[in-house]
């Protein structure tokens, strides 16, 4: 039978935990397992107590209480893409310095979700042998809510509300985006507004635009970014790839060259190598990046208990299509 700690007159073993939730054993032993056949509710309720509790399993897996390495499982969603090669190379780097496993796992692309049921899950995270969760890319918010009653996360590029982040400063990267850009009006497009990584960069461009002296417009969708093309904002910050792709094939399917008639800057170019050397984006050393996501999930899982932590590095400008970009800018160096 495990046991764990006194702390504050908390429960001592699975017995006490059983009696203090009114579950069954058993079930408190699948639920501290991430085993099968308990659902999230009612796993969420046995990690909230065993963590008040103080109990030390709860990130450790048999194999870390025997040999001293961890194992951290590295989440991507299938609908957006695969984690950078060069992040994943900064995480091997890291991982191999702390003596970590590393376990990738991608989810079906029309399914995020389905990353909380157990017979979707990878057998490592299945099976309560995973410590900790590096998560790649946007991520509806319940899912990651739900995940971090799980296990210890770190989000990477992203940020959420009340978990680790390790990514690009939006304020100062988009400080940067917006100075080096060509006089005139700018817009900003970033896909879905209920996406908190949306919000904090919308937040930020216009920040950036009043600390510039300029005008800046948030267009919640393209059919309002069209409209504002047509009154005169002809170029425009996108938060990442995606939605410039997704903002130039609509400008295009309405008759307007792209670049030309409008032109468009990437705010996180990360995960992409196939980027038009006509978009000025901002960029960041990935496998920095990375290496910092396993070391910061490695905090974590070492002090539970500490307030949030945010590493965010610089970025530089690569300066794309001459007529967007200010003179000048062309030489601006990286950091």
């Amino acid at each position: 039978m495990s046991s764990f700690p006194e702390r504050n007159g908390a429960a001592t073993n699975l017995s006490d935990l059983s009696v203090r939730l009114g579950l069954s054993v058993s079930t408190v032993s699948r639920a501290l397992r991430n085993a099968e056949g308990v659902d999230v509710a009612t796993r969420a309720r046995v990690l909230a107590e065993a963590a008040r509790a103080g109990y030390r399993g709860l990130s450790r897996s048999p194999g870390n209480r025997a040999g001293g390495t961890r194992t951290m499982l590295v989440l991507s969603r299938g609908d957006v893409g695969m984690v950078p090669y060069d992040a994943l190379a900064g995480v091997s780097r890291s991982a191999i310095e702390l003596n970590i496993s590393i376990v990738t796992h991608q989810t079906p692309p029309e399914a995020p979700e389905s990353i909380l049921q157990p017979k979707w899950q990878p057998p490592a995270l299945r099976a309560g042998q995973v410590d900790g969760i590096i998560l790649s890319q946007d991520w509806p918010e319940s899912v990651v809510e739900e995940l971090g009653r799980l296990r210890p996360l770190v989000s990477l590029f992203r940020a959420f509300p009340g978990i680790d982040h390790v990514g690009i400063d939006p304020f100062d990267g988009m400080d940067r985006l917006v100075g080096c850009l060509a006089e005139g009006d700018l817009g900003f497009y970033g896909g879905d507004g209920k996406v908190s990584f949306t919000r904090q960069l919308a937040g930020a461009f216009q920040t950036a635009c009043g600390d510039h002296g300029r005008r800046g417009f948030h267009a919640a969708d393209w059919q309002e970014a069209l409209k504002m093309a047509q009154a005169g904002t002809r170029a425009w910050i996108c938060s990442d790839v995606t939605n410039a792709e997704i903002l130039a094939e609509r400008f295009r399917g309405a008759g307007w060259r792209v670049p030309g008639d409008v032109a468009l800057a990437v705010f996180l170019s990360a995960g992409y190598t196939g980027r038009p050397t006509c978009w000025t984006a901002l960029t960041t050393n990935l496998e920095d990046l990375g290496a910092a996501a396993v070391r910061c999930l490695h905090h974590r899982i070492e002090a539970p208990l500490e307030s949030v932590r945010r590493i965010l590095l610089q970025a530089r400008v690569q300066p794309g299509d001459p007529a967007l970009v200010a003179p000048g800018s062309s030489a601006i160096p990286p950091l």
